[in-house]
């Protein structure tokens, strides 16, 4: 009976426990400040993944939304990976990217659909920017987020980004 019972305890030790410990030492650590240093003056080249399939409804959104970034356009690339969307999402690109010269966009369209992680993996090949993005072509951004978010990517500490997105759908 008393081995039941021991087995019990460190059973019960090793899953709360252990748990209920790390969530207090994870809640203490979040009150402290981080020592991230941000530089507003850091613009590097950036490039933007966007992949597409049948997003025929939201990417004139999509587009109107990453030409109203404030960012310079002399810095930023444009990857669209299609994935052989069978509406006309590619032509509304196509003809996005002629009325806009100054932007730098590039449209890939792959021969078959084989998932987004591939698309993306076709993507990345493509891009030139120092900082790769990847935005779905339902997520429309505030026009500053370029400039907020990468002010922190200066600090060497910094991996990663994440930001504030609206849906469309």
């Amino acid at each position: 009976m008393l081995n039941v019972l021991i087995l019990w305890l460190t059973s019960a030790f090793f899953s709360f426990g252990v748990l209920g410990l790390n969530y207090l030492y994870t809640r203490e650590a979040a009150k402290k400040p981080w020592k991230i240093k941000t530089n507003k003056k850091y613009m590097p080249k950036v490039s933007i993944i966007i992949p597409t399939y049948n997003e025929y409804e939201v990417i004139g959104y999509k587009l109107r939304n990453l030409a109203r970034l404030e960012y310079p356009k002399n810095l930023m690339q444009m990857v669209f990976i299609d994935s052989q969307s069978t509406d006309s999402t590619v032509e509304v690109i196509r003809e996005f990217a002629e009325d806009h010269p100054e932007m730098n966009i590039k449209i890939l369209v792959e021969n078959e659909r084989k998932g987004k992680s591939s698309a993306l993996n076709t993507a990345l090949k493509s891009c030139i920017g120092d900082i790769v993005v990847v935005s779905d072509a339902d997520c429309f951004w505030p026009s500053n987020i370029l400039t907020e978010a990468l002010s922190y990517l200066d600090d060497p500490a910094v991996g990663a980004v994440s930001g504030p997105k609206k849906l469309l759908n």
